[in-house]
């Protein structure tokens, strides 16, 4: 199961294509439930105005629509927000491993020339040794 689960597992790369398209299908529906709420208010606006016998009928059906169209807008708005965070969460998962990862390197150096310095003190000790022999 778990070979399988990381065979499916996308790349990064693959990552950020996905977010991309998601991105771009989330900005598609945003314009569309924009335009919808502008629709139904419109026409809300047609059927009480703008005529001299309100039909109540159309009204509510507008007024309905018009709901839907909000919670509609809403919803996009609330997938965009959690993308977003999914997105900056991946960043920074990558900025924090690249910050690992250098830290790593930094103590490895430094490590070396510990050795190094190590290795001298012990020739150095050994050789004040002998003389003292």
């Amino acid at each position: 199961v778990a070979v399988i689960a990381k065979k499916l597992e996308l790349t990064r790369a693959e990552k950020h294509v996905h977010n991309f398209m998601i991105e771009n299908q989330l900005s598609k529906k945003l314009k569309d439930a924009a335009a919808n709420v502008l629709r139904e208010t419109w026409l809300i606006y047609k059927y009480t105005k703008l005529v001299k016998r309100v039909n109540s009928t159309r009204v509510r059906t507008h007024q309905r629509k018009f709901l839907q169209a909000i919670n509609d807008l809403r919803t996009v708005k609330i997938k965009q927000r959690k993308l977003a965070d999914q997105a900056n969460s991946l960043t920074d998962f990558a900025k924090t491993t690249t910050l690992v990862l250098d830290i790593v390197s930094e103590l490895r150096v430094t490590q070396t020339n510990n050795d190094t310095r190590l290795d001298t003190i012990e020739r150095t000790m050994g050789s004040l040794q002998m003389q003292m022999e």
